[in-house]
Formats: structure tokens, C-alpha cells, sequence
């Protein structure tokens, strides 16, 4: 489809926002297609994404089910907010600022330092100096122990 110019774009963003209708089920597809690349191309921790699903005004033209929505949400760790932008601006500016929210703390996280996970080895040469079975025998004192 569209991937050079999509790839040209996840390379600089912060945050996305996927949008389908309600009532079409191309966009659905479409939008699928959308967060399947961007799982391929970016790391998840790195960036927020939001799918909104739109024309919830429309329920009597509905083809997509909310419960299908929220399990591509839950498949790709995305937020999910289902609106009707037609009605109210109220649940698109409570989408906008939640995605605005994980964004800002995503960047924060990008920040810190990476902890390095810790081997087996190395777990039980830490708890071995702890408790002094890595010493050698003569700097070996014997500790005191305590029995509750």
C-alpha cells in the first residue's frame, strides 16, 4: 500500500492515532493493517498509540462490533476509545489528552537509564557475596545468624 511513505513517518513520531468508522469495515481492516506495521517497525515501549473508533452515533448502521475494537486494542496494547466526533467533542479531547498523558510518560521512561536484566550467575554470585560464599576462606568471618 502506502509503506515508504508510513515508514518515513514511524520513524520521527511520538504517538499515533489510528481512526475507523463504525459503520465501514475497510477502515476496520485498514486499520489493523495500520497497527500491524507499526508493531513491525517501531519498539511498543517507545511510542503511544491510540484507536479510535468513530460514528458511534451511527449504532444503526453499525458493522463493527465494540468488543472487536477492544480486542485489537488488547492484541497490539493500544488504547481504545469509541466515539462520535459528529455529537461531542468530549470524547475526542478525553482520547487526545489520555494519549497526550502516555505519551509525555513514554518520554520520560526513553530518558532513564536501561536497567540490564540480571543471569542466573549473576544473581547467585550476588547473593553469594551477600552471603559470603565468595569470599576466600581466610577473609571468611563467620556471621552471626539469627533463628526467629
Amino acid at each position: 500500500m502506502y509503506t515508504t511513505c508510513l515508514y518515513d513517518h514511524i520513524r520521527w513520531a511520538d504517538a499515533f492515532v489510528i481512526v475507523y468508522s463504525v459503520v465501514d469495515l475497510s477502515s476496520f481492516n485498514e486499520a489493523q493493517y495500520l497497527l500491524d506495521e507499526l508493531s513491525k517497525h517501531k519498539l511498543p515501549s517507545y511510542f503511544a498509540t491510540l484507536l479510535l473508533g468513530n460514528k458511534r452515533d451511527l449504532d444503526h448502521s453499525r458493522i463493527v462490533a465494540v468488543d472487536a475494537g477492544q480486542e485489537l486494542s488488547l492484541r497490539f496494547g493500544c488504547q481504545f476509545y469509541e466515539v462520535s466526533a459528529a455529537e461531542n467533542f468530549a470524547g475526542v479531547s478525553l482520547a487526545f489528552h489520555s494519549l497526550l498523558r502516555e505519551t509525555r510518560a513514554v518520554q520520560l521512561l526513553r530518558g532513564l537509564p536501561i536497567r540490564r536484566k540480571l543471569g542466573v550467575n549473576s544473581v547467585s554470585k550476588v547473593l553469594g557475596t551477600i552471603f559470603g560464599k565468595n569470599s576466600s576462606k581466610r577473609d571468611r568471618k563467620k556471621r552471626p545468624s539469627l533463628s526467629i
